[in-house]
């Protein structure tokens, strides 16, 4: 009796496992974002002024905090300094320095830095990268660099920056792709039933 009372309940609850995904509070952007989910997101954000918190305006950081509210994960104050080596770093990204040859890679978070190069400022600055180039060269989505405060692509030299921040867009693939099989097999359970 008690291996069927096992079973039984591990089959009732797979049953209610697979209706509570089937129902209709699991939404796409529950889901992971894949890089080039997040490159179109953040390509749709050009010649806009992003101003999330309310402070000083359309600043580099708030493109950054969209970006991490379009992730899913929590968001930091501070500038763009602060990025550099704060404790605050989402779970399963790495910082990586450009002392150390830390190479770009396009949906990482770069940093300068105060006074880094091209930075005039001890704030710092932040933004997206966008593409590299076989010279290590890279090209970064960016908001209030020069004269344009709005949401720009610009091109910056290889390893002219201080620190570049990377999520761990292999996981968030593979989340993505177990949780859709998951779905597609509550759907097909769902549906002998």
């Amino acid at each position: 009796m008690n291996g069927f009372r096992g079973v039984l309940l591990t089959a009732l609850l797979a049953a209610f496992f697979a209706l509570s995904v089937c129902s209709d509070t699991i939404y796409a952007e529950d889901l992971p974002v894949t890089r080039e989910e997040a490159l179109g997101w953040a390509h749709s954000q050009m010649g806009q002024y992003i101003d999330v918190d309310g402070a000083y305006g359309a600043q580099c950081v708030d493109l950054i905090y969209a970006y991490y509210d379009y992730l899913g994960i929590g968001r930091r104050g501070g500038n763009g300094a602060d990025y550099q080596n704060d404790d605050k770093l989402p779970e399963e990204w790495i910082r990586l320095y450009a002392q150390d040859g830390a190479v770009p890679q396009p949906g990482d978070v770069v940093v300068w830095g105060g006074y880094a190069p091209g930075v005039y400022t001890a704030d710092g600055h932040v933004g997206l990268v966008d593409a590299v180039d076989q010279a290590g060269n890279f090209s970064v989505l960016e908001q209030n660099y020069g004269a344009d405060r709005s949401v720009t692509l610009n091109t910056h030299k290889a390893g002219e920056f201080t620190c570049i921040l990377r999520p761990n867009w292999d996981l968030m693939q593979s989340l993505k792709n177990d949780i859709s099989e998951l779905v597609k097999c509550a759907f097909a359970r769902y549906d002998d039933m």
